[in-house]
C-alpha cells in the first residue's frame, strides 16, 4: 500500500476550532505519517500526485515518477473558489475565536482520509454532499471504511456488506458544554439517504453537555489513530 502525500504534518481542520478558543495547542492538532510506514508498512511518497494514466493504471506524480497501482483511491480535499463569487460581494472577515471550521479531507491526491472521500467539530451549519450526508470528518471516515471494505473485498475475496454510514458533529459553546448533529445513512438511488438523525436540544442537562464534550475528545483521538497510525 503506498500514499501519496506532498506534506510533511497534517493539521486538522477538525478541532481547530478547539485550538481557536484556546482549548487545545497547535502541536495538539498537528500530526505526522511516520507512524503509517514504521508501524503498518505502508510506503510514503512525498510528492503531489499530478494526473492519473487510466490506460497504463498509473499514477503520474510531481517527480516523474509514475506509481502503478491495483485500486486507486483519490481524495483530493477542498478548496474554496472565491472567484465564482461575483466582484466587491466577498463577505470580509471577521474574529470569532469559538467558530467552527468545516474539516474536509487530506488535500493530497493519494490519500482517502477521513476522509476524507473527513469536521468533527465543525461549524453547526449542515452542508450536504452526497445525497443527505454532510461534509465532515466523521462522515468522510465512515465513506473510506467502506471503501476500504470494498476494496479488500475485490482483492481478496473477502465478505462485504451492504453500505452504511454514520456521522456526529460536535461543537463547543463553552467549557464542558457540548452540542451536537448527526445521523445515520444508507445508499438509495445513487445517493447517500439518512434513515435516522439527531440533534442536541436547548433544554438539555449539564452533565449530558460535558458527556457530549468528552465523546467528542474520544472521537477525536480514535480518528487520529485511524488516519495515522
Amino acid at each position: 500500500m503506498t500514499l501519496v502525500e506532498e506534506n510533511e504534518v497534517y493539521q486538522t481542520c477538525f478541532h481547530s476550532n478547539l485550538f481557536l478558543g484556546g482549548f487545545k495547542s497547535y502541536a495538539d492538532i498537528t500530526h505526522r505519517y511516520d507512524d503509517l510506514a514504521r508501524k503498518h508498512g505502508i510506503a510514503v511518497v512525498r510528492a503531489r500526485a499530478e494526473r492519473i494514466d487510466r490506460d497504463k493504471k498509473e499514477v503520474v506524480l510531481s517527480t516523474g515518477q509514475r506509481l502503478p497501482y491495483d485500486r486507486l483511491v483519490v481524495a483530493p480535499g477542498i478548496d474554496l473558489k472565491y472567484d465564482l463569487r461575483p466582484a466587491g460581494r466577498r463577505r470580509p472577515r471577521r474574529r470569532c475565536p469559538m467558530a467552527g471550521s468545516p474539516a474536509g479531507t487530506a488535500r493530497s491526491s493519494g490519500r482517502s482520509s477521513t476522509p476524507s472521500p473527513m469536521a468533527g467539530s465543525s461549524s453547526w451549519s449542515r452542508r450536504p454532499i452526497a445525497g443527505d450526508m454532510p461534509k465532515s470528518a466523521f462522515s468522510a471516515n465512515s465513506q473510506a471504511k467502506v471503501a476500504a471494505m470494498t476494496i479488500r473485498g475485490e482483492l481478496t475475496g473477502a465478505r462485504t456488506f451492504p453500505a452504511r454510514y454514520v456521522n456526529t458533529c460536535w461543537s463547543l459553546v463553552e467549557t464542558d458544554d457540548a452540542i451536537k448533529v448527526g445521523g445515520r445513512y444508507e445508499a438509495k438511488d445513487g445517493k447517500i439517504a439518512a434513515t435516522e438523525t439527531f440533534v442536541s436540544q436547548p433544554d438539555e442537562a449539564a452533565d449530558l453537555r460535558k458527556a457530549n464534550q468528552a465523546e467528542n475528545i474520544g472521537w477525536y483521538e480514535a480518528i487520529s489513530a485511524d488516519m495515522f497510525g
